[in-house]
């Protein structure tokens, strides 16, 4: 009992707690720091994950198709993505190279068409007097293109992100279980089989999230460049891969992909440009959005168009292009974690579950 009232022990028992908590505090931070300096290493292992994700899904597919084992349905998954990567690239890359460096001596010229209709018509007195001029803006242009291929083609860190995330995909995708398992093991024995049941959660989700921006792509790359030659505007297969490209990024990527095409349909008549706005709202706002994304998340994950816009700012400003790619899939895991996780384990709520599963239900 005196030893318990002793003044001494209690001091020393405050200062070994305030000692634990300052290192738990320290290692927390160090824990976050060094995966903050990383991130770029983290992001590029996600991607590889996705690829890995994708790859499997199709090979799940082509398995049960063929009967074919994992392995085999795997490597044929491989050879058939290859021979038409070489085979796109043998038919289209000429025209493409020819089409992409024709835009960047376009533009000026359209810009230059612009102006000319605007001070024509009247709306140049409503405009800046310091705009830059097409020169200017082609130079500009031509100095960011510069650097830009530079930096892609130069850069050591570019090109070592491209072949980690390759290699990963592929690694990852031939031995599934094996890494799938190492994690699991991570666990305590008692939520192992809930933290499998998680990332397969995960895996479909992603996978077939994957899948459908695939098609999506293709669809609206499709339309855009079929409905660019209706209407006679240049350019049309660039500004097609360009459109199908960039709707891998919800909703930037369709406006970034729509500048280009207007500014060129101003080289056709001054009514093109609405023509080509048009077009572009049919395709993403009408086909894409009522046909092609009821589709892919018929399956995929749900996400709000608010926390995709914030997912998108947030990882844009913060990482940079890669950041931007991956916000959506990203934010899709973190939405799937949060339910089943938070929601359904933590909180014990399973009512969004089954409302899914009757939602799907009903729509079958």
């Amino acid at each position: 009992m005196e030893t318990s009232n002793n003044p001494k022990s209690a001091e020393a028992q405050y200062f070994r707690r305030l000692l634990i908590a300052v290192g738990l505090v320290l290692a927390v931070g160090l824990l976050v720091a060094v995966i903050w300096v990383s991130i770029k290493v983290w992001l590029a292992v996600f991607a590889g994950v996705l690829l890995a994700v994708f790859f499997r899904t199709l090979t799940f597919w082509v398995s049960k198709a063929t009967h074919l084992p994992s392995l085999w349905a795997f490597v044929l998954v491989l050879l058939v993505l290859l021979g038409l990567a070489a085979l796109g690239s043998r038919l289209l890359a000429p025209r493409l190279v020819e089409q992409f460096t024709e835009l960047t001596q376009r533009l000026p010229a359209a810009i230059d068409r612009i102006q000319q209709h605007l001070s024509q018509s009247g709306w140049s007195r409503y405009l800046p007097q310091t705009l830059p001029s097409a020169s200017e803006l082609a130079s500009s242009a031509g100095k960011l293109a510069a650097n830009a291929a530079t930096f892609f083609s130069l850069s050591i860190e570019a090109v070592a992100t491209f072949f980690v995330i390759v290699f990963l995909g592929i690694y990852l995708a031939a031995a599934p279980q094996v890494y799938l398992n190492g994690l699991v093991l991570l666990f305590p024995l008692s939520n192992r089989g809930r933290v499998r049941q998680i990332l397969d959660k995960l895996g479909a989700t992603l996978g077939h999230w994957l899948l459908g921006q695939m098609v999506s792509m293709l669809v609206v790359g499709t339309l855009i460049a079929l409905g660019l030659t209706l209407l006679g505007v240049p350019l049309g297969l660039a500004l097609g891969v360009l459109a199908g490209l960039l709707n891998f990024v919800p909703i930037v990527g369709s406006l970034f992909s729509a500048l280009p095409a207007v500014l060129l349909a101003f080289l056709v008549s001054p009514l093109h440009p609405l023509y080509v706005i048009l077009l572009y709202l049919l395709v993403h706002a009408g086909i894409e959005s009522h046909l092609l994304v009821p589709l892919i998340q018929r399956y995929a994950v749900n996400l709000p168009p608010a926390v995709a816009v914030v997912a998108l700012f947030l990882m844009g400003q913060l990482f940079g292009f890669l950041g931007l790619l991956l916000a959506i899939p990203l934010a899709a895991t973190l939405l799937v974690l949060v339910k089943t996780v938070y929601l359904q384990d933590v909180l014990g709520d399973h009512s969004l579950g089954s409302a899914q599963k009757n939602s799907a239900a009903h729509r079958q």
